[in-house]
């Protein structure tokens, strides 16, 4: 388990990653965007380091994102 400055740096790097792709896939703007990635079940899940999502390329975060906008249960991928 990494410490708690080590895990909010690396969200810090990946939030903007899953926002860009979701910016180039939509064509919204950045503040709508950011709102919808903090508001999401699926940052929440990103957020508990337990689930390891964190593992996760933007674009599968992403994926899961448009997932949970279109009313899916979202789960953590199994990897492999």
């Amino acid at each position: 388990m990494m410490n708690k400055e080590k895990f909010t740096g690396l969200l810090s790097i990946i939030v903007p990653q899953i926002a860009k792709e979701y910016m180039a896939r939509t064509g919204a703007e950045q503040e709508i965007t950011l709102v919808k990635i903090y508001k999401s079940k699926m940052y929440e899940m990103l957020e508990d380091e337990e689930t390891k999502m964190w593992h996760f390329s933007p674009k599968i975060l992403c994926d899961i994102l448009f997932d949970e906008i279109d009313g899916k249960d979202i789960q953590v991928p199994v990897e492999g």
